[in-house]
């Protein structure tokens, strides 16, 4: 990206969990878009953690500990996780449907993704009693360098 004083011109690559590009991403690179339509985005979704010097990623969205000291960490979010099962002979779609063993197996999914199907009877949760320690959610970046263009 150059010209921040400006308006923002180049491509913005950013890596995320699966489903955090699939329940947010697209609320958030919908309002970057509409605000700075000169900036492209390249979205990497994926659960690995990539080597973001090598892939020369700009941001970062990761679940879990991050230890990196060479990066700026900034925690967004505690998530809660629950333990599912898919109940009757319904199916459920992308993640949950993999996720969940064919639609009939356990999943630890984060609650707000599945918290919809619970409500609605779709999921059951498995051992109600029983919390899961939550996990955050951070964005991590490389900070700017002297010299180098913002």
């Amino acid at each position: 990206m150059i010209n921040l004083k400006e308006q923002p011109v180049g491509t913005l690559k950013i890596t995320c969990p699966e489903v955090t590009a699939s329940y947010f991403m697209p609320v958030f690179l919908g309002g970057f878009a509409r605000k700075f339509p000169r900036v492209s985005i390249e979205l990497l979704a994926t659960n690995r953690h990539l080597d973001l010097i090598r892939e020369r990623v700009d941001f970062a969205f990761r679940v879990g500990a991050v230890s990196n000291q060479d990066f700026i960490v900034r925690k967004l979010s505690t998530i809660q996780r629950v333990l599912v099962a898919c109940g009757g002979q319904e199916r459920l779609p992308g993640f949950l449907f993999q996720s969940s063993l064919g639609g009939h197996g356990v999943a630890l999914l984060p609650a707000y993704v599945c918290q919809p199907a619970l409500t609605a009877g779709r999921l059951i949760r498995v051992l109600p009693g029983w919390d899961l320690a939550p996990y955050d959610m951070a964005l991590i970046f490389r900070p700017i360098e002297n010299g180098e263009k913002s």
